[in-house]
Order: structure tokens, then sequence, then C-alpha cells
């Protein structure tokens, strides 16, 4: 901070002061440079650190010519740039291997950190201030800003929500079809071993749980139940499943494509936006998935932008009946679709009522949006406490408990400090010998799972668990924040590039055999082309399972720097929009079963286009 503060007196120095400060510019970046590639986990590295020391220099003579403008707002790009450094640190030390999950600590294993880690925090800190002080101001740019936005004219439509529905209804028919070629190639769906649970549930093979949600298996005993009150079995029952899916993504798709259109979001933008959903494989593969998560993901999507509009039109929207029953029906979803909706619902409305209570009456609400969305959170609660409770749908005794029993397998396998007591009781869970073999750094399963799990045991001594993890927190916090650390990494790991290019994503999920599905739920599963015939491997070249996405963890960190750029800019109460994508994530942090899989975050990667194009609609805000 002394330096940057200093830089003002660049303006009253002689030629030969400014030579000699250019040149110090010109050292430092070669410094930060060396320093930050590395830590940036990029493989060729001596080809790197010379274009990125020229764009710290140009940064810095950018920052010079605009102290002022930085010093206004300092405090918000150090909080930012000090996350994203700690972060790039972390990352740097930890090594994960993301294609096997069940390796362990000999191939899951964290780095010692050294002085060295010190020096290049401060290194980072300066850099990323610089970076996200120039990255904001140009996102200001006149140039940018007419690309993004549609010219000024005396029709252009700009308000909340959508007008022309006709244009959603040809753009979800477009999404359709794009990724109709995933159905034929891979029918009924792809389904894997959590949809097995929900089919044996429905059809009766099984008894109902909570395990994966309730309505969810609901959902799919509907369509299996359709299909056989007409006689074609449960094969075209998942493909119902497949194609009401398809439909409900693909219209709110294109809503939000409407959507940013009707916030003089121009033409050509809208056109890449329906690129990004029609022809990724990511989008085509996850529509015919049978997984609860993208209708929870969708939802989420959705309400966020329901969110915005609230904010956008001063709380007016409120008053529309429709919005409201959008805002219920998008909270019944995430609130009965995932076992963290609740949660994501819950911060959200109270995030929404603070934001509206220091508005001085600026931004009114109506209390019957409010009402509305409490009692609805209010209701799904008590259907999925007392009520499931009642007829005996439960779910795994160990679901939320994911992350608490990593920690304390970690301090187990790294002889932390552990009392003769403690360890007795650990014992029982599973015999103390057993947590070497059973614990895998990135993922709970594999002990949760594991026949030497004893599941009854902690069902009936949760709480003296929690008190044993409360002690062994206070005893061995270190070895705790390993154990987190190694658990949630793929989730806010900016620099694990490997995961824009995760080939696991729908393989991992481990779709169900042929046969398997044919003996034992009676579901036929293969291309309807001719399975290896020609055509079928022709298009299967192009239509694969194998999926390109940016990265959880990269469209948070893009999120976030969004939610500084309105800090910044003074727009603070539109951190109101990103709040469900953020609770989403921030319910992983405390429970999630492994390290990475797109399917959890996915709610973010829908946000991407609207998040890059967050401060446009925020100019186009200030202008209307």
């Amino acid at each position: 901070m002394v330096i940057i503060e200093n830089v003002k007196k660049l303006k009253i120095m002689g030629k030969r002061e400014k030579h000699c400060i250019s040149i110090l510019q010109i050292i430092i970046s070669f410094i930060c440079a060396r320093i930050l590639v590395p830590y940036m986990r990029v493989s060729n590295i001596s080809v790197t650190v010379f274009p990125v020391a020229v764009g710290i220099y140009i940064l810095q003579l950018y920052m010079v010519k605009n102290v002022d403008g930085f010093m206004k707002n300092k405090w918000w790009y150090l909080f930012f740039s000090i996350g994203i450094s700690i972060v790039l640190i972390a990352c740097k030390h930890m090594v994960i291997e993301f294609t096997e999950f069940y390796s362990d600590i000999m191939s899951n294993y964290i780095l010692k950190y050294t002085v060295y880690d010190i020096f290049a925090f401060i290194v980072f800190v300066y850099t990323f201030m610089l970076l996200s002080f120039c990255a904001i101001k140009g996102l200001s740019a006149g140039r940018i800003k007419a690309l993004v936005l549609e010219k000024k004219s005396e029709n252009r439509i700009s308000g909340v929500g959508v007008t022309d529905f006709k244009w959603v209804i040809i753009l979800a028919v477009i999404l359709f079809l794009c990724w109709l070629p995933y159905l034929i190639l891979y029918y009924p769906g792809i389904i894997y071993g959590d949809s097995t649970i929900s089919i044996g549930e429905a059809i009766g093979n099984l008894d109902y749980t909570n395990t994966h949600p309730f309505v969810f298996t609901m959902f799919v005993k509907l369509c299996i139940f359709f299909s056989n009150c007409l006689e074609f079995g449960n094969t075209l029952g998942c493909a119902i499943y497949s194609v009401l899916q398809m439909i409900y993504m693909a219209s709110v798709f294109s809503y939000s494509i409407c959507w940013l259109k009707n916030k003089n979001i121009s033409k050509k933008v809208c056109f890449i936006v329906l690129l990004f959903f029609a022809l990724s494989r990511f989008w085509g593969l996850h529509a015919i998935s049978m997984w609860k998560d993208p209708i929870y993901a969708v939802a989420v999507y959705f309400y966020s932008l329901k969110l915005f509009d609230l904010i956008y039109s001063r709380g007016a929207v409120s008053k529309d009946k429709k919005y409201i029953l959008q805002c219920v029906v998008a909270i019944l979803i995430i609130c009965f679709f995932r076992h963290n909706g609740q949660y994501v619902a819950l911060v959200s409305l109270l995030l929404m009522i603070s934001c509206f209570a220091f508005a001085k009456n600026k931004y009114m609400v109506k209390k019957g949006l409010i009402l509305s969305i409490a009692i609805t959170i209010l209701f799904s609660g008590i259907v999925q406490g007392p009520v499931y409770r009642r007829f005996g749908i439960e779910g795994t005794a160990t679901g939320a408990y994911g992350i608490p029993l990593q920690q304390v397998a970690r301090t187990v396998v790294y002889e932390g400090n552990i009392s003769n007591e403690e360890k007795s009781f650990l014992n029982e869970i599973m015999p103390l010998e057993k947590y070497i073999d059973n614990y895998s750094p990135g993922l709970v399963d594999h002990m949760k799972w594991s026949e030497d799990f004893n599941t009854e045991f902690f069902k009936e001594h949760k709480k003296e668990f929690l008190k044993v993890w409360m002690s062994l927190l206070i005893k061995n916090p270190i070895l705790f924040i390993e154990a987190w650390a190694m658990e949630t990494c793929g989730f806010w790991g900016l620099s694990y590039w490997e995961l824009n290019d995760f080939d696991s994503n729908i393989t991992m999920g481990a779709p169900r055999e042929t046969s398997e599905l044919k003996k034992v739920y009676d579901i036929t599963s293969g291309s309807l082309l001719g399975e290896n015939s020609s055509i079928d491997l022709t298009l299967k070249r192009y239509f694969s399972v194998v999926t390109q996405m940016p990265s959880v963890a990269l469209c948070l960190w893009i999120s976030l720097f969004m939610i500084l750029y309105a800090l910044v800019e003074g727009k603070w109460r539109y951190l109101l929009f990103f709040i469900p994508c953020l609770g989403n994530i921030a319910t992983l942090l405390v429970a999630t079963p492994i390290t990475y899989w797109p399917r959890y975050g996915l709610s973010f990667i829908c946000l991407l286009p609207i998040s890059a194009l967050f401060p446009y609609l925020l100019k186009e805000l200030e202008e209307s």
C-alpha cells in the first residue's frame, strides 16, 4: 500500500527520477511475473514469464495515471486480492489427483509452506490489486460498452422480466433440437448409480427414502407410471423424464436470453449466449442426465434473475402476482430437489429482507413477496421434517457429516492430538487401524460406505460425535484446515486448470451397463440409430460424453470479481443477485462429499453469461 500511495509523487518528479522509477517498475514487473507464474500452475514457465511481466508493467503505468481512482476504493481491491492470493498459494501446495478420487494420502497430499510463500503472498496482493483495478476500469470503457449494449433509440426495450414470450418459445425449440441428438444416441437418457436408487424406489424394488430427494424420486415415478399406463414400460418412462427435463432447461435458458435482450443487451451478444447453451456438449448431456442437480441448478439460476429484477425495478416488480408465483415455484424446486436447497433459500430471504430494510423506503417491497417466500420455505421444512419422518422417509445418517468425518479421519491417520477416550469412541465408528485404509482426502464416500464403518452406531451417537469433533478441532486446527481444503478445493481452487477440461464429468457418474438396466430395472438403453452402427459411431465423435466447460471455481471467481465491481461502483444491493449461487457454494464448502464434481456447482456455470455481462446490465440501469 505504501508503494501505491507514493505513486502520487511521480507527478512532481524530474525526468531523471522518473527514469529511475521506470527501471524500478520494470524490475518489479519481472520479479512479480517470475514468482506469479509458477504459483499459477502454468506448464511452460519460461515462455509465460516475459508476456506476464510486460502485462504487469503496463498495469503499473495505467495505475499511475489513475491513482486517485484507485485510492478511492483501495480497501475493496485489497480484500479481493488477499483472497485470491491465499487461494493461489494454497493450490500450489495441494497435490490433488482429480482423475482418481479414491487415491490415498500418497497421491493426494500437501507440500510444506516456507518463508518464500510469505514473500509470494505480498507480490500477489500487489499484482492483483493492479489487475483488478485496471480490469474494472477496462469494463467501463466506452468501446466495449458499445459492442455489448444496443444503440440508443426511441423505441428501445428495457426493463424487467420478458415482454415477448414468442421468442422464449422459439429459442426453447432451438435449444431442444440442438440437444435432441444426445437423447437419440444415449436413449432413454444417461442413467447413473444415483439414478438407479430413485428408479428402484419408483418401481417398488426399494423402500422409499430421502437419500436422494423424495420429490425427485416421485417425479421419476410419475414418468414411469405414465409410460406403464400406456403399456410402454420403464424405458419410455425414463425417456419421458429426459424430454421433460430438456423442455424445462431449454425454457429457462431461452427465458434468460430474452431477459438479457429486454435489458438492452445487443442481439449479437444474445446470440453468443444462445450458442453457449445450444452447442456445448456439457448442456446437452446434462439435459438428458437423470440427476436432481440440473433441475435444482436451473431453478437457482432462474431465481437469481428474479432477484436481479427485484433490485432493478426498485421493488416495483414485487407488486406483480405473476412475479410472486414465479419466485414461489423456483423456491419450491430449490427446497425439494436438493437437501441444501432450504438453506440457500433461507439465506437469500434473510438477505433480501436486510437489503430492503436499509434502503430507507427508496426500495419498497410488497410484504406479499416476503411472506410468500417465507411460507414456502417453512412449508418445505415441515414436509421434509415431521411429515417425512411420520411416513418413515429418511435420508442417510452421514449425509451432512462428510467434511467432519474427513477431518476426524485425517487427525487419526496423521496421529494428531487425540485422548484415549476419544480414540475409544472413534474406534466404535471404525477400527482405528482401518482409518488409513479408508481415508481418501478427496472423497468421503470411500469411508462412509466402507464395510468397516459402523453406520448404526454413528446414527445413534451423532451428538457425541460432534462433541469429539469439536474437541479435536481445538487441539488439531491445522489438520482440520488441511482436511477441509483437500475436500473442497475443486470448488474454489482457481489455478486447477485441469478442471476446465474435466473428462470425468459424465463418466464419473458410472452410467449403468445395458445388461444391468435390463435385468434389474427392465430398461433397455442404447442408441436409437443402432448401437455401434456407422452413423452412430460417426455422430458420437461429436456428441460424445466428454465435456469441456469453465470450472465451477473459475465461474465462482468471475462472480466474485463482479461483486467487487458492484462494490466499487456503489451498487451493493445487486449483491443479492449472486446470493443463491453463493449460498449453494457455501453449503458445498460445509458438506461436499467430493473434491470436485461440476454438477454440484452447476448453478454457477449456468450463471456464467449473466456474470460476464453484469457490468453492462448495471450501466444500462444507470441510463434508464
